[in-house]
């Protein structure tokens, strides 16, 4: 977990964020330290040695189903209207 890399990076005024798109992971970190590039390494190990124990996948896989029903019901519920 990040969160003590994170909490520390925070104080110094370094910010990073991590999003999906469609070619990929954009991963953009903010600040003016020359610790940025400390901050870069820690990101992108977690991101390279990224694990997932089975139990947490199946809770995200829980998760992400419900919502795509949801999705999936007020489509539905907006043709009807």
């Amino acid at each position: 977990m990040l969160t003590e890399e994170v909490y520390a990076a925070a104080l110094a005024d370094l910010h990073f964020t991590v999003t999906n798109t469609a070619y990929g992971l954009d991963v953009t970190l903010k600040g003016y330290d020359d610790k940025l590039s400390t901050l870069m390494e820690v990101v992108l190990n977690k991101i390279t040695n990224f694990t997932l124990s089975q139990e947490r996948f199946d809770v995200l896989k829980d998760y992400m189903l419900r919502a795509l029903k949801n999705w999936a019901d007020d489509q539905v519920s907006c043709s009807l209207i």
